[in-house]
């Protein structure tokens, strides 16, 4: 069950130096305590279109608990997994603020050419965004106008993705691929991805089975 409100030992943390979290119309608590009362607004709770406001007040309390990471203010604990005669394999990353899960990570692999990064954010147990990347690797021909002296090159394959939720909704998609070439300078590109087409992520554990994982702490390979 949806709790209303966060424990006092987290309210205290999270709204150090920001003021109260906002409120929508009928006074209800929106967005918990990592709202701040600057920058992005809080959405119109009746709307849940792909509108910017939507996504900023996602990404505002995205960059909250980031903040709060670099600041010491969260309590990690990890979990690994392998999966016998699988060739998966990954660690689970839980962060709290006191008692509160606010944001569960999965790094996974899946042979030796792939893997990725499950990213999802939560406050008071609603998920409001997802950052994803995926990666495989293959080997790459030499360059056309070079000697071919036998040096193996690899690219990687990376998608990234990005899911906004709002009131329990999935309301947009920001993308990015690109590729990374041994012996080429890498793109290393910065800030979230911003295309509204791409090729997408498939994800292997979802928010939802992070935030089950994160009370039993019992990882089934299937």
């Amino acid at each position: 069950m949806i709790r209303n409100c966060l424990t006092a030992a987290a309210l205290a943390i999270l709204l150090a130096g920001c003021g109260n979290a906002p409120e929508n119309t009928d006074g209800a608590k929106v967005g918990g305590a990592l709202a701040s009362d600057t920058g992005a607004g809080v959405p119109n709770p009746g709307i849940t279109t792909n509108t910017d406001s939507e996504r900023a007040f996602a990404e505002k309390r995205y960059a909250r608990i980031e903040d709060m990471e670099a600041a010491g203010q969260l309590r990690c604990d990890t979990l690994t997994y392998e999966c016998a005669g699988d060739p998966r394999g990954g660690t689970l990353v839980f962060c709290y603020v006191a008692d509160d899960l606010v944001r569960a990570r999965h790094e996974y692999t899946v042979g030796d050419h792939g893997g990725g990064r499950e990213t999802y954010y939560f406050d008071d147990t609603e998920l409001f965004l997802a950052d994803l990347t995926q990666s495989t690797w293959t080997f790459a021909p030499p360059p056309e106008d070079s000697e071919n002296d036998g040096t193996t090159r690899t690219v990687d394959h990376v998608s990234e993705e990005r899911r906004y939720f709002y009131n329990g909704n999935l309301i947009d998609r920001r993308y990015r691929d690109y590729q990374v070439i041994s012996g080429e300078p890498s793109p290393n590109p910065v800030g979230e991805p911003g295309e509204r087409t791409g090729k997408g992520v498939d994800v292997q554990l979802s928010g939802e089975q992070l935030l089950a994982l994160s009370r039993s702490r019992e990882f089934a390979c299937e």
